[in-house]
């Protein structure tokens, strides 16, 4: 990390010709769940909340003007006024801060346990949807898979054959005996949080949570402390903390989740999203050293040399050697290298055995990263960990390039500035065969909403503000129109919703056989602001975004063609169906202005 510096893009970016400017930052944007809680009168966007709740969609594209989204993210604690570090005074005379805090955990609480008798008895009425823990919710994940969102309506039988595995944000922190949590994401509801863990934790208010947040404004940046919750608001130059994870911390193991969605209640129950979780108990403590045992006596030599040399030999100690509680892997070096850049407090990981882990961790930190972090970032450390791969599965096989082709399938909910060069960097990345890249479009197959797709359904047009393209980088003349293609949702139950997912697929093809190589989900997005650009002779690269992601790996033999359990989980249909000559893709500011 040393080397990796964030620095004023002007400042290194004299020997690239590819443009820095904030285009493709920010994945589809947030709902923002406007909450009854809420009672702020600053102006129109702030109007005393009625007890209906509203949704309104919030523009989290590189157009949103920063300043306009941090005040709809910092709602619930617009009162703080400081965004410096500070703490909760121990006085017995509590501030008016405290006083409103108190008063708004406490009816959150209240709420909580009318809801959850409402839901009682709209249980035994009708069991076809519910927010409460599933009965799959409370064991352990072992990370080999993903889960989707569940949407009303839809079955809580994850055993169904012919339905995906889905799970509800109560699913995930339902196990009792939470300790502590921290949560990330773009844009966040809080008070819906902490309402969500109170209820899920029998009304334990006293759960120390970290919730960090994308700030657009500078100024407010910082950390605030109040009692049990600390808000870090992160402002990213020329980018954003994209970043979407949930650390839950109980006695014994630690839950890592790892979703596509903000945490908002609306993003959880409306529109695609997947969720990658696994637990990683307590490491072992080392064992005890050995017992000591008394040393044979041996007849003693006449010569005092002698006399000495054994007398040292039985008093001396010899080493002994002892199994460390602090060893580390590549998924917590990770994991601990995104915390810090938040300030915080990694060593409570060292405690957990993260050797376990099924699938290999990706993220981005904003900055210039080159020698010893240049493979730790972005789509080069995707290229790190599929090379490894291939190379170890190709073993399986003496079969030369030319027999076997590679696809890759990326559906994204906001698509970026992916020119013919950027591209041919990411295919290579995904251990695209160099014979393969002079026509990207063959190996490139990006997924991604039309026009008429979106409009020809109300339910999609109601969310149609989570796609973002924009006309300039569509009209650009390296930008791959052949390489777009349709979507056709592989579950037809949840054909009506869009996705906010961030899915890419591996996929080889050896004569009429495919196979599922690997997947990735998370929050990168296809952009360059979130896989990074190669600079300087491939020697560097420059990220804008914080991301963090999740890739599967099919550890079967390369000529074992059975789909490994993942596949079930993809959210659409393999292969796609390329664009035809009248397909567009839907840019939300052309509609708009094509509509007044």
């Amino acid at each position: 990390m040393s080397k990796s510096k964030i620095q004023d893009i002007d400042q290194e970016e004299e020997e690239e010709d590819e443009s820095t400017e904030p285009e493709d930052n920010i994945d589809s944007p947030p709902l923002v769940y406007k909450s009854k809680y809420n009672n702020n009168n600053d102006n129109d966007n702030n109007k005393k909340r009625s007890s209906t709740s509203q949704i309104i969609n919030v523009d989290d594209d590189d157009d949103t003007e920063p300043e306009d989204l941090d005040e709809t993210f910092t709602q619930p604690f617009k009162s703080i006024k400081s965004t410096a570090t500070t703490t909760s005074t121990t006085s017995t005379k509590k501030t008016k801060i405290d006083q409103e805090y108190d008063d708004d955990l406490e009816y959150a609480i209240q709420q909580s346990l009318l809801d959850h008798q409402k839901e009682q008895q709209q249980q035994k009425s009708n069991n076809t949807f519910t927010t409460s823990s599933s009965s799959s919710s409370s064991s352990f994940s072992s990370g080999e898979s993903f889960y989707l969102n569940r949407i009303y309506g839809e079955s809580n039988d994850n055993n169904s054959s012919t339905t995906p595995k889905t799970l509800t944000f109560r699913d995930i922190i339902s196990p009792s005996g939470l300790e502590s949590v921290i949560a990330m994401g773009f844009g966040m509801d809080t008070e819906w949080m902490m309402n969500e863990i109170i209820r899920s934790q029998k009304g334990r208010k006293d759960i120390p949570m970290t919730f960090v947040i994308d700030c657009g404004d500078p100024k407010k940046k910082g950390t605030t402390v109040i009692q049990n919750i600390t808000l870090i608001l992160v402002h990213v130059l020329y980018g954003c903390m994209h970043s979407k994870l949930i650390l839950l911390l109980y006695k014994d193991y630690i839950r890592v989740v790892v979703p596509s969605a903000n945490p908002f209640e609306e993003d959880y129950i409306r529109i695609g999203q997947t969720i990658w979780y696994q637990d990683f108990q307590k490491k072992l403590p080392p064992p005890p050293p050995p017992l000591a045992t008394t040393p044979t006596l041996k007849p003693i030599p006449s010569t005092s040399k002698t006399i000495s040399l054994s007398l040292k030999q039985m008093t001396t100690k010899k080493p002994t050697t002892t199994t460390t509680t602090t060893t580390t892997n590549d998924f917590q070096i990770s994991l601990k290298t995104l915390l810090n850049c938040f300030k915080i407090e990694t060593k409570f990981l060292d405690q957990f055995d993260f050797e376990c882990a099924k699938a290999q961790l990706i993220i981005s930190i904003p900055g210039f990263h080159n020698g010893a972090t240049l493979n730790s970032y972005g789509h080069l450390k995707l290229r790190s960990v599929l090379t490894s791969y291939y190379n170890q599965k190709e073993k399986d096989l003496n079969l030369k390039i030319d027999n076997f082709k590679r696809d890759v399938f990326s559906q994204c909910s906001s698509l970026g500035n992916v020119n013919s060069g950027w591209n041919q960097h990411f295919l290579e990345s995904c251990r695209i065969p160099k014979n393969n890249l002079e026509d990207i479009s063959k190996s490139l197959h990006i997924l991604f909403p039309t026009v008429s797709w979106i409009t020809s359904n109300h339910k999609r047009m109601q969310s149609a503000s989570i796609i973002r393209f924009q006309d300039k980088s569509y009209d650009d003349k390296t930008f791959p129109r052949n390489s777009m293609t349709l979507i056709k949702h592989r579950h037809p139950h949840r054909g009506n919703m869009l996705l906010h997912t961030k899915v890419n697929v591996g996929v080889t093809t050896i004569g009429k056989n495919k196979r599922y190589d690997w997947i990735y989900v998370g929050s990168h997005n296809l952009s360059p602001a979130a896989w990074g650009k190669i600079q300087k002779n491939q020697t560097q690269i420059q990220l804008s975004n914080y991301e963090i992601g999740v890739v599967l790996l099919n550890d079967r033999l390369y000529n074992d063609f059975e789909p490994p359990c993942w596949v079930d989980q993809i959210p659409f249909n393999i292969p796609s169906t390329p664009y035809s000559s009248t397909d567009k893709p839907f840019i939300i500011d052309s509609f708009v202005a094509s509509h007044q």
